[in-house]
């Protein structure tokens, strides 16, 4: 397993096609979170395959064939494409909740309110 950041010694930046190339040498299996901008899945799937990568991790999000034509729909959309159309073992992900999510959207308001309101049914109360 390889971290690679920004900020970190292996030097990644999902916007930077420069910084992508040093961190997949050796890597079998690579963990891949879209950046904002589509097309760019489909250029780091080529430079994956080049570096000898075996099976791409999209991360993509619930429902993403649903969302239009939204920006954001868009480069899930395009991201889900590459990694499906490539050569390669691929898995995407397509969860519905992230720790992030409490901070924006829907989930915010309530959370702020005092109440975790998440689409799960009813559910016991932790006094914790």
């Amino acid at each position: 397993m390889r971290a690679a950041s920004r900020s970190s010694r292996a030097r990644f930046d999902r916007s930077d096609p420069g910084t992508w190339d040093a961190v997949l040498q050796d890597v079998v299996v690579a963990h891949v979170v879209p950046p904002p901008v589509p097309g760019r899945v489909r250029q780091f799937v080529v430079r994956a395959k080049a570096a000898g990568v075996r099976r791409l991790v999209l991360l993509s999000g619930r429902s993403t064939d649903g969302w239009g034509d939204s920006a954001f729909g868009l480069d899930m959309q395009s991201a889900e494409e590459a990694v499906r159309g490539s050569s390669l073992e691929w898995t995407v992900l397509r969860a519905s909740n992230f720790a992030q999510n409490f901070d924006e959207d829907v989930f915010h308001a309530p959370l702020i309110a005092g109440d975790l309101a998440l689409p799960a049914g009813a559910v016991l109360r932790c006094s914790c």
